[in-house]
Formats: structure tokens, C-alpha cells, sequence
């Protein structure tokens, strides 16, 4: 790239950092540029902007960043317009702004375990401010998990861990995890506790989209196995599990594939080329076992069929041939 057509990495941007950085942009003209306008995405801003470059010389400008205004991956651009030239000079910003307190590797929790077993997730808490991050406590609600925090670096650096007990099944919950800070534990930064407890038998995913697709797709066999979708139903510590599968939607053919271990089955969903009727659809599929507790599972399907403006080239030269004909009737 030349000097008016640059990527600028500015890697990761601490809180609070005063940041610059001297960008030029040159005038390879034999006559003299002067600057139309300046255009930037927040939270970057550029200073002492020479307003004025003579031929052949060199303008330049302080990019800054007020990076309070963005947390996280960025991607922005500065572009100076000039009125004397065709083109602008741009500048591409790639960056990491770093937050004044970071969560790795987010600020949730997702914990998922079997029945009957144990699993534990942790998450770092980085200090990045001056002030230290005097952390006393953590409270939540939840009766599925406890947690615990490690001082790693005292008013810096902790960890969160979250131990799930898969003592009792039950669905997929969302909930509010308050570390305590401030004096005597007042103010509290939130995080995300999400769960779940598998019952021994269970399907992943919860539900197949077969998606949306135009119907000439789905008169070609070779098209319709392209969109095919699977699904694994499991029985944790079985060696001998079995199914039968059906489903109330009639136009989908399901090929079932035991695994070698005999605790598993996946099943691949194709849609029955030149069967399937336009519009949206929906219903389910029916998975009976041979579990003694967990005797049928239900997971829904949903797809959607369009009319396709694509057709083929002997219609097209049917329709071309048809219109010759009304013509020569004219005449």
C-alpha cells in the first residue's frame, strides 16, 4: 500500500492508555491538495491535520482513540477527501481494546455434565485499571452449582470457578452470578452462570432446521444430500442401547448409524427429492429407546421450500421457441 492507502495494527489498546501515533498521506500531484473533509469511526479521532500539501510533499496527522467508548476486536477506517483529487487517502484500523476489567475467555459461564457427574469452568479476572479490584465474595441463587474465587494477584488477577453438580436433570437455565466488590461488599460486577444436566438419554442438537431452500434444490438427489442434517442421540454407560426413529413429517427420509460402542446412534435427515411441497413446514421426529426411565424422546424439525425463479435452459429455449411461433403468426 502507498502512504494514502495504509492498514494501521495497533494491537491491543489498554484503558486509559494515551495513545498516538503519526500517520502521513502524500501528494504525488504537480499541483497543490487541499483537504475537503475528514471521516472516521468512533472511537478514533485525528489531530494537527495539515489542512495544506504543496506538490510532491508530505501532509500528515495524530490518530488518537478515546477507547472507553469500545470494548473488545475493532475495525474502523479515517479517510481524508481532498478537492483537488480523485481519491481519497484511507486509512484501515485493526485493534483489540482492552476493557478496564476483562473476563477470559468471556464473562459467562457454560458448564454442561451427564447425570450423575461433576464438571467445573473457571474464569480470570484481569484488573487492567490503576485502582485495584478488591473482590470479597460472590453471590447467586442457583442450587445446581457452587463457586468459589482464588486470589491469583491481590487487587489484580483472580479466578472463578464454577463447579456444576449433575445430581438432579434439568434444563438448559441462565443465571445471575454477582461478584462482590467495593467496601464491605455492596457493588457487584455480573456474570452469566449457563447450565445444563443431561439426562442419561439424550439427543444433540435439541432440534433440526433443515433450513430454507428453493425447490429446484429439492428435486436433485445429489442437492438434497448436501443439505442433509445429523443428529447423535447418546446413552452415557450404555453398551447396548437401541431405537427406532419416525417422524409425522412424511416427506423426510432418516438413516440410522449405530456406533461401535453400542451407546450411540446418528442419524442423517434428508428431504425426499420431488416430494417436499413449497412453504414452511414443520413437525417432529420420534426417537423410542430401549432406557428403562427415558423411553422416547421428541425433537422438532423445521425447514422452508420457496418458489425459485431459476429455470432450466430447455425451458428457456421452449419459451424462446414459443414466442418465434406467436411471431411468425403475426406476420
Amino acid at each position: 500500500m502507498g502512504k494514502n492507502n495504509q492498514r494501521i495494527a495497533l494491537g491491543k489498546v489498554m484503558p486509559g492508555t494515551a495513545f498516538e501515533r503519526m500517520l502521513y498521506f502524500e501528494n504525488p500531484t504537480d499541483r497543490q491538495l487541499n483537504v475537503e473533509s475528514v471521516q472516521l469511526t468512533p472511537p478514533l479521532v485525528a489531530r494537527c491535520l495539515t489542512r495544506t500539501v504543496e506538490p510532491g510533499g508530505l501532509g500528515h496527522f495524530i490518530l488518537t482513540v478515546d477507547n472507553e467508548q469500545v470494548v473488545g476486536e475493532y475495525k474502523g477506517q479515517v479517510r481524508i477527501s481532498f478537492y483537488e483529487a480523485l481519491h481519497p487517502a484511507d486509512y484501515f484500523i485493526d485493534a483489540y481494546f482492552v476493557p478496564a476489567v476483562e473476563f477470559k475467555p468471556h464473562p459467562a459461564f457454560f458448564v454442561g455434565t451427564e447425570l450423575g457427574k461433576t464438571e467445573r469452568a473457571t474464569i480470570e479476572v484481569i484488573n487492567h485499571r490503576p485502582k485495584p479490584l478488591m473482590i470479597s465474595g460472590i453471590r447467586h441463587d442457583s442450587e445446581r452449582f457452587d463457586m468459589s474465587i482464588e486470589t491469583l494477584v491481590p487487587g489484580q488477577h483472580y479466578e472463578v470457578t464454577l463447579t456444576l453438580s449433575g445430581e438432579v436433570p434439568g434444563e438448559k437455565l441462565s443465571e445471575a452470578v454477582y461478584l462482590l466488590t467495593g467496601k464491605k461488599g455492596k457493588k457487584g460486577m455480573k456474570l452469566l452462570a449457563n447450565t445444563w444436566i443431561r439426562e442419561r438419554v439424550y439427543a444433540l442438537p435439541e432440534a433440526l432446521d433443515m433450513g430454507r431452500l428453493p425447490i429446484f434444490v429439492t428435486l436433485d438427489a445429489r442437492k438434497v444430500a448436501a443439505f442433509a442434517q445429523t443428529l447423535m442421540v447418546y446413552k452415557k454407560g450404555g453398551s447396548d442401547f437401541k431405537i427406532t426413529v419416525s417422524s409425522d413429517v412424511n416427506y423426510i427420509d432418516i438413516d440410522s448409524e449405530r456406533g461401535p460402542d453400542g451407546d450411540r446412534y446418528k442419524l442423517t435427515v434428508t428431504l425426499i427429492p420431488g416430494k417436499t411441497p413449497t412453504g414452511n413446514y414443520s413437525g417432529n421426529l420420534f426417537i423410542c429407546t430401549n432406557d428403562e426411565k427415558i423411553k422416547t424422546l421428541t425433537i422438532p424439525i423445521r425447514g422452508s421450500i420457496f418458489e425459485s425463479e431459476r429455470r432450466s435452459d430447455g425451458e428457456r429455449r421452449g419459451d424462446s421457441d414459443r414466442r418465434t411461433d406467436n411471431d411468425r403468426r403475426g406476420r
